[in-house]
Parts: C-alpha cells; structure tokens; sequence
C-alpha cells in the first residue's frame, strides 16, 4: 500500500486510536506498529476474531492485562542458564501468568462462539494460575521473601535473630562493665557491624576495631573483640539469607 493510499484511509489516525485503547505500554507499542494485513484471509480472521471479542465484551466476558510491565528483558536473562531474577521481578511474571491464565479461562468458558479467540489462547500451560500463586505465596508484596518459602530460609532467619539477640545482649553487658567509658548506652550499626559508642577520651578501655567516629570526634565506635566473631557470623548468615 503506497503513502497515498495511508493518507486517504488515515490509517495514522486510526492507529493513534488502537494505541490509546491500548492497555499496556507493551500494547501500544505493537499499535505503534501495526500494518495492512497481506491476504484476504488474514483480513477475515482478524474480523472474527474482533467480532468474538465484541460479543463477548457485549456478554459482560471481561480479562485485562493493565498494570503489566514489559517482560522481554526478564525473559530474555530467564534463558541465561543460571540467571536468578529478583523477587520484584518474579512477581511481575506472577501477575503476567495470572492474568495469562484469567484470559485463557474467560475465552475457554465460551469457546464455541469464540472459536478464533480460543484458537489463540489454547496453547497457553494450563499450570500459570498454579505458578503464579506459588510465586506469590513466597514472595511478600514489597519484595521480601516470606519465611514460609523454604525450610532452610526459615531456619537461616531464625538463626539470625537468635544471633542479633545473643550479639546484643554481649553488648549492652560490655557497656554496664564500662559504663565510664561509653557515650551512650545504645547498640548501634557501623558498617554492618554491631558496635558500641565509645567515649574517645577513653578509648582504650574497649578493646576492638574502630569502624569510625562521631562528626565532633568524641564518640568512637568500636566492634569490640568479644563480638567479632559473631558479628562474621552474623555477616556469613545474611549473604546466605539474600542468595
């Protein structure tokens, strides 16, 4: 079809209005792209199929795949042998299967006055509502993996508390020991470790690694010796947990 042929047609304006009905960004790009259809044939299908779905709409059939983010390039790295995607992203894929599954259910349910339609969803795994639940079952909302997702990552968390308990408690026992030589009678995090505030007047009176000091210079705070092996332990234990 020549140039001439698109501007009488407007065809750029009849694409701008598939683009806006559109419900994803992934939807409006392929708009974006659309072109006349070859054959006869291609045209005739495509009219059955946007007939069935006028009629199932008109049925009150309703399936949507708003809110979705492009999945291509999660896919893509899925087909990296090896690749482990982030929680956030597993859950993206969860909702697309869902949503998948929605689809295929809603057109199943009427696939004798929707044969087109069915045709083209029939091939998608039955297993998708099944895979995205078991995603979402394991992964929280805001990306964090639910204790309940392994036996070993319930245990790994359990051990991490356990082990911030016992590190603080040593802690808070050191700076009753040396009440004299602490700024303040508080636990707190330098570089990832559990250090203590120490008096720099003082600073001899606890033995350990400085992990650096307050903005006047007059607290340090140090990881006393007591502590560091728990705290690599304690260190060793959250790499665990995040992989």
């Amino acid at each position: 079809m020549n140039e001439q042929a698109f501007q009488t047609l407007e065809y750029g304006d009849l694409r701008a209005l598939v683009r806006r009905h559109a419900q994803t960004e992934m939807g409006r790009a392929r708009a974006e792209e659309l072109a006349p259809l070859a054959s006869v044939e291609e045209v005739r299908r495509s009219l059955r199929a946007v007939s069935e779905c006028a009629e199932l709409r008109a049925r009150g059939v309703r399936w949507s795949f708003g809110e979705l983010e492009d999945p291509s390039e999660a896919l893509a790295r899925l087909r990296i042998e090896g690749t482990i995607l982030e929680p956030l992203v597993l859950l993206e894929l969860a909702r697309l299967c869902e949503q998948a599954s929605d689809a295929r259910a809603s057109v199943q349910a009427e696939r004798e006055a929707a044969p087109v339609l069915w045709e083209s969803v029939a091939e998608l795994p039955r297993t998708l509502m099944g895979l995205s639940a078991r995603v979402s079952s394991k992964i929280l909302p805001g990306g964090e993996l639910d204790d309940r997702a392994s036996p070993e990552l319930a245990r790994i968390r359990a051990d991490i508390v356990r082990l911030r308990s016992t590190i603080t408690r040593s802690l808070e026992s050191l700076m009753r020991r040396t009440e004299e030589a602490i700024q303040d009678e508080l636990v707190t995090v330098r570089n990832e470790r559990f250090v203590i505030p120490v008096r720099s007047d003082h600073r001899g009176r606890v033995q350990g690694v400085a992990h650096g000091s307050s903005s006047s210079g007059a607290t340090v705070f140090v990881e006393p010796l007591e502590t560091i092996e728990a705290n690599n332990e304690f260190q060793a234990l959250r790499e665990t947990e995040e992989r």
